[in-house]
């Protein structure tokens, strides 16, 4: 018996050759062989050859087809260390027939002792898996990653499915499942692997598989919240955060003037609601009208979440780009968002008009729209108005909370009379993190903070078992934010709970490139799945899920890098849900609303679900977030504006104080320059010269250089004249 020995970080595989002359292999600590692909297919290789770092595999070997006939394939794979000490698989595999059993990537880490697994072991080991599952338990297409922690050998063993190569599943993450094995008979096992969930046919033809492995010593049994976070840590070693800007002058300043003009279209966005004995009011559809779309929206109401979307960034938005129509419509839209209370409720509705309180409503909708936006809108403009309506709707919240003990559902009755209680019971667990923002947010209101409330939600949180957490995956970056500003008033604990919150928060990302992305031109590496189980991004999710890390960027807390990566996938990629942007556009009516939906292999067809309304206001988001206030000349340098959601921002934008951090992704080091906008003093105190510069250098740039993956906070201040 001879074997081949490859090591990375701690991690050791050993490829031996077993009684049929070919090789299989053993994982760190294990004695249970295994194979690169197993299941219909049997990768076991001929010849296993050192190549510098590498082990290069060859090997060949007969299947079945759908009729039960010999299907010849030949295979060639390499092994190799990757980032944080793990292993990358890779075998491509070349089929001379279809294959009528679906292949397999399963790690088989040790035999399985029924009794001991049944009983004493399964209490003291960790497991979670990804894509994500919703609260139903129904799982989406986020990451198919997994981490386990296994009490008899005590080694955490993470495995990642690279979903860009998975081409050979038709359905890819809907026919396939990452989880727990375990196999009983003559020779019982237990390991990780993904398998099938639903037969399929292998078509004839290349097929390319590639994973990657990491095994470590771990000291005793992670909870689910901990051991999602070392998968993520782990994950961000490999991460790559470099994207291709597109050609041609594109920024995000001109979305958000296309955004805005579009705005402004009476037919096609707008509608007029009209009362019995009230004014007109001016609403906004949930889709444009004549694009295609998936749900019809009558023309004689608004939604709160619409209106509200755009209302406070656009308030913003005419500070720095003012017409008479721009002016009225933010004008207008404000006076619109304050017909949505319910103050004999406690309550803030989706509708308007209102057909009484509505029986039913999505937590989630309510305490995104009218707990956290309405009282942005009422801190821009000092709205006493918005801000009562606000406050009020938080007392509802915290009604919510105390009558499910803060254990909040996905749907809830706010009715008159009885006080609002849960609707079902499906949970919405992490919708916690918006109602813990919005607690805090009423400080910058000038009412008292309530802590209390925002504490023992989180807190409620994270007892709760990690895949109870998903759902809109802003929910936990809002969470995370709530427990980044307790941190930063002084409660040190939170700093933990942030971590984890946004470390739960990246596992409903797309951290790997998709074929039906490719095969359109456009990517959704880096974005996240809408919604836990939806199958697609959506582009009023991506940015909000990243806004309130600004919380944690400008007090450096959270994986820092990690975090300006995503945002630098999703501030490049994120411009394909404009048609204009589209290597094919489709053309129609509002061009600069963005998709709701980006295809993906699970989901094909961008823009099938509409042009969302409700999600324009992030267009001016991203623009205020990433080039309103400070821009880079190299648009592959990220540039956040991370003082955005801080009070002062926001009742006096454009502030005289400003923080930035610029990120370069690249693996080479660049100058770029700096530009400061929407100045206004004649002399600025930045931290790029340790000194003051007048107006017209910060507007025209000033020179910033920056080593490969570092970045950089900038301070710009006005000096008083």
């Amino acid at each position: 018996m001879t074997s081949r020995l490859l090591a990375s970080g701690g991690l050791q595989l050993e490829f031996i050759r077993t009684a049929d002359d070919r090789y299989r292999f053993v994982t760190e600590g294990g004695t249970v062989l295994n194979v690169p692909v197993g299941g219909g297919l049997d990768l076991a290789a001929d010849t296993v050859d050192a190549d510098a770092e590498d082990l290069k595999l060859t090997g060949r070997g007969q299947a079945t087809d759908p009729a039960g006939a010999p299907v010849d394939y030949t295979w060639a794979g390499a092994v190799r260390p990757c980032a944080g000490g793990g292993l990358a698989f890779e075998a491509t595999v070349d089929l001379a027939g279809p294959l009528g059993d679906p292949p397999a990537i399963e790690i088989w880490l040790g035999p399985l002792g029924t009794m001991a697994d049944r009983q004493a072991l399964t209490w003291r080991r960790s497991f979670v898996g990804g894509p994500v599952r919703n609260t139903q338990g129904l799982a989406g297409n986020s990451v198919p990653a997994a981490y386990l922690y296994d009490p008899r050998t005590g080694l955490e063993t993470i495995l990642h499915i690279d979903a860009g190569a998975m081409a050979w599943s038709p359905a890819r993450l809907l026919s396939m499942e990452l989880r727990e094995l375990f196999e009983y008979g003559p020779a019982p096992r237990y390991g990780i692997g993904l398998v099938p969930s639903a037969r399929f046919i292998v078509p004839a033809g290349r097929h390319v598989f590639r994973w990657r492995l990491w095994q470590r010593a771990a000291e005793g049994a992670p909870d689910g919240w901990e051991a999602g976070a070392r998968l993520v840590d782990t994950l961000a070693e490999g991460f790559d955060g470099v994207a291709q800007w597109p050609s041609g002058p594109v920024t995000w300043e001109r979305v958000a003037a296309g955004t805005v003009a579009d705005l402004l279209d009476e037919d096609q966005v707008q509608v007029s609601i009209r009362v019995a004995g009230e004014e007109e009011v001016l609403g906004l559809r949930a889709y444009v009208r004549d694009a295609p779309r998936l749900y019809d929206h009558r023309g004689d109401h608004s939604e709160l979440m619409t209106v509200a979307d755009v209302v406070a960034p656009l308030l913003l938005y005419v500070r720095l780009h003012s017409t008479d129509d721009t002016q009225q419509l933010a004008a207008r839209l404000r006076q619109t968002l304050a017909r949505f209370g319910r103050p004999e409720a406690s309550f803030i509705s989706n509708r308007h008009p209102p057909d009484g309180v509505e029986e039913v409503t999505d937590t989630w909708y309510f305490f995104l729209n009218g707990l956290v936006k309405v009282p942005w809108a009422a801190l821009i403009e000092s709205d006493g108005d918005l801000r009562r309506m606000g406050l009020a709707g938080l007392d509802g919240g915290e009604q919510l909370a105390d009558a499910t003990s803060n254990r909040l559902p996905l749907f809830a009755e706010f009715g008159p009379g009885h006080g609002p209680r849960a609707v079902g019971g499906v949970p919405n667990a992490s919708v916690a993190g918006l109602l813990a923002y919005a607690a805090l947010l009423v400080g910058d209101l000038g009412e008292d903070a309530r802590e209390g409330l925002a504490k023992r939600l989180l807190l409620t949180l994270r007892r709760e078992s990690a895949g109870l957490a998903f759902h809109e995956p802003l929910q936990l970056g809002f969470a995370a934010a709530a427990a980044g500003r307790l941190a930063d008033g002084g409660d040190a604990p939170m700093t933990l709970l942030a971590e984890e919150f946004v470390c739960a928060q990246l596992r409903m990302l797309y951290w790997d490139e998709d074929p039906e992305a490719e095969r359109y031109g456009y990517a959704v590496r880096g974005m996240f799945e809408a919604c836990a189980s939806i199958l697609y991004p959506a582009f009023k999710e991506n940015i909000e899920a990243i806004l309130p890390w600004t919380v944690l960027l400008r007090a450096g807390r959270g994986p820092t890098e990690l975090l300006l990566k995503v945002m630098n996938l999703i501030r490049i990629h994120s411009l394909a849900f404009f048609d204009p942007l589209q290597r094919r556009p489709q053309g129609g009516a509002a061009p600069w609303i963005p998709y709701e939906n980006l295809g993906t292999s699970e989901l094909p067809g961008t823009g099938s679900i509409g042009r969302e309304v409700y999600g324009a206001g992030e267009a001016l988001w991203a623009y205020l977030l990433f080039e309103a206030l400070g821009r880079s000349d190299d648009p592959e340098i990220l540039v956040v504006f991370v003082d955005l959601l801080e009070p002062g921002t926001l009742r006096g934008f454009p502030p005289a104080r400003r923080r930035f951090i610029a990120y370069n992704p690249t693996a080479t080091a660049r100058t770029f320059r700096f530009a400061g906008r929407a100045l206004s003093a004649d002399r600025y105190l930045t931290s790029i010269r340790n000194g003051t510069v007048d107006r017209e250098a910060l507007e025209a740039g000033l020179p910033v250089e920056l080593a490969p993956g570092a970045w950089a906070t900038i301070d710009v201040e006005e000096v008083p004249s």
